[in-house]
């Protein structure tokens, strides 16, 4: 497996970690997950995940 291929796959794993932490951050039911710091987890997770997916992109050449 490609090295960019690995990190891929570590992007998307973060964002829905992200994801999921604000999910259960949200929801009524999970008392544990009622604290900032899951919420801040999830955004830093999120974001993190973003940017190295981002950072492959190539910018556009104007014609």
């Amino acid at each position: 497996m490609s090295i960019l291929k690995k990190t891929n796959i570590i992007a998307y794993t973060l964002m829905i970690l992200g994801v999921l932490l604000l999910y259960l951050q949200s929801s009524k039911e999970y008392r544990y997950f009622q604290e900032q710091y899951v919420l801040i987890a999830g955004l830093v997770l999120l974001v993190v995940g973003i940017y190295m997916l981002s950072k492959k992109l190539t910018p556009r050449e104007h014609k």
